[in-house]
C-alpha cells in the first residue's frame, strides 16, 4: 500500500492586496430589537473577506479553517465591542457591522488562520 500524507504548517497565507477596506455608510435609527439584520448591519460574508487572503501553494490542503477579529495587531487585542461581530462558523461565518451606532473612524483587523496555525491579518 502507497500512502501519501500532508502535515499542515508549511504552507504560506498572504494578504491577495494590502489596500485597506474602507466602508463608510449612514447611521440607521429605530428599534434595534425589531431591525432587519439587512438593515441594521453591513453584512460581509465570508465567500467575500476569504478572497482576501491567499493559501499558497495553490490548491494546497491547508485552507483557512478559522478568523478573528482584533482592536489592534501591536500587541493583538480581541475584540470586545458589538459595533463589529464576527459570527457563523467555517464556511459561513458572516462579519457584521452595526449601523445603530455611530462612530468616529474605528479599525477592525481580521486575521485568518490555516489549518498548520499559519497567520495573517488584513
Amino acid at each position: 500500500m502507497n500512502m501519501d500524507f500532508r502535515v499542515c504548517g508549511a504552507e504560506t497565507l498572504t494578504i491577495a492586496q494590502s489596500a485597506k477596506k474602507e466602508y463608510i455608510f449612514g447611521v440607521e435609527t429605530g428599534d434595534v430589537n425589531t431591525m432587519q439584520d439587512a438593515t441594521r448591519y453591513i453584512i460581509i460574508p465570508e465567500s467575500t473577506f476569504s478572497t482576501w487572503f491567499v493559501v499558497g501553494p495553490s490548491g494546497d490542503p491547508c485552507i483557512i479553517k478559522d478568523y478573528e477579529i482584533f482592536s489592534s495587531i501591536d500587541p493583538y487585542t480581541a475584540w470586545s465591542s458589538n459595533q463589529v461581530l464576527l459570527t457563523g462558523s467555517p464556511g459561513s461565518y458572516l462579519l457584521k457591522i452595526d449601523k445603530t451606532v455611530s462612530t468616529d473612524a474605528t479599525s477592525v483587523y481580521l486575521r485568518a488562520m490555516t489549518r498548520g496555525r499559519i497567520y495573517a491579518t488584513q
